[in-house]
Formats: structure tokens, C-alpha cells, sequence
């Protein structure tokens, strides 16, 4: 599936390195924040589901809201430079 642009968004389907950044922010979320698994050297956290799920990933291309967790912004920030 391509990718849709309109505006300033963008819907497509999840590849390779967005499940990367999927799997940091779940570390940064479920074990550094929430405690609920272990942190571990690769602050990346995956399952078995996740070589059958398909992501819909959704871009927006505007300055992330500082609402956010700091760890969580700089790890979307990044993926997107």
C-alpha cells in the first residue's frame, strides 16, 4: 500500500522501521514508565503477535505537543529527522 499525503499528513501502512520506533516507544511507555516489564539494554519491547499485526501508521507533520513524556518526544523526534 502506498503512502497518502494530504496536507500535512501522512497514512501508510507500518514498515520496518516504524515498528522499530513502535517497540521504543512501548519500552519507554510499559517499562520505564508503567514498570510493568523489564527495562532491558535495547529499550525495545516486541511480542509474538507482532510478527502477524499490521500497524497503520499515521505521520502528522507539525511540532510534536509538549504534553508529552520528554523520553517519548526525543525518540519521535528523532525517527522523524
Amino acid at each position: 500500500m502506498k503512502s497518502k499525503i494530504n496536507g500535512r499528513i501522512q497514512i501508510r501502512i507500518g514498515n520496518a522501521t516504524d515498528r522499530q520506533v513502535i517497540y521504543r516507544m512501548r519500552h519507554s511507555v510499559y517499562a520505564s514508565e508503567l514498570a510493568q516489564h523489564s527495562e532491558n539494554e535495547d529499550l525495545s519491547l516486541s511480542d509474538s503477535l507482532d510478527e502477524f499485526n499490521i500497524y497503520i501508521y499515521k505521520i502528522v507533520f507539525k511540532k510534536i505537543y509538549s504534553n508529552l513524556d520528554p523520553k517519548l518526544q526525543d525518540i519521535i523526534n528523532n525517527e522523524r529527522k
